[in-house]
């Protein structure tokens, strides 16, 4: 995987954002205010329609109290060490989930390393 730059992630998102909008709308049949959805959406994009699937169960069931925690489970990786794969937990994944965590219960303010003009997102 090659890094990418923040101008061509931000237009890769934005060209799939409605596909991940539709499986929080698909999934979650709570309500939702918009730093809720633009978490899950974000987790959506960053995790597959399989997590967000899992996390729609977590707050169709148990509401949201679970959230961060039903989150923080999709922070690791697949290594192989020795012929033999493993998992082990990314910090930089360990923290992507901690900020959608934070901008799920509205503890964010702004995106950090983000000018202000982030498409609408992050913005309070």
């Amino acid at each position: 995987m090659e890094p990418m730059s923040l101008k061509v992630s931000l237009n890769n998102f934005k060209n799939k954002l409605s596909e991940f909008e539709g499986y929080v709308k698909k999934y979650v049949k709570k309500s939702l205010n918009s730093d809720q959805f633009d978490a899950l959406v974000s987790f959506a994009y960053n995790t597959g329609e399989g997590a967000i699937k899992s996390v729609a169960n977590i707050i169709n069931s148990k509401g949201f109290s679970e959230v961060r925690s039903e989150m923080a489970k999709y922070n690791k990786v697949t290594i192989e060490e020795n012929g033999k794969e493993r998992k082990v937990v990314s910090p930089v994944l360990a923290n992507r989930r901690k900020f959608e965590a934070d901008m799920f219960d509205s503890k964010i303010k702004s995106c950090p390393k983000v000018s202000q003009n982030c498409n609408g997102g992050c913005k309070k």
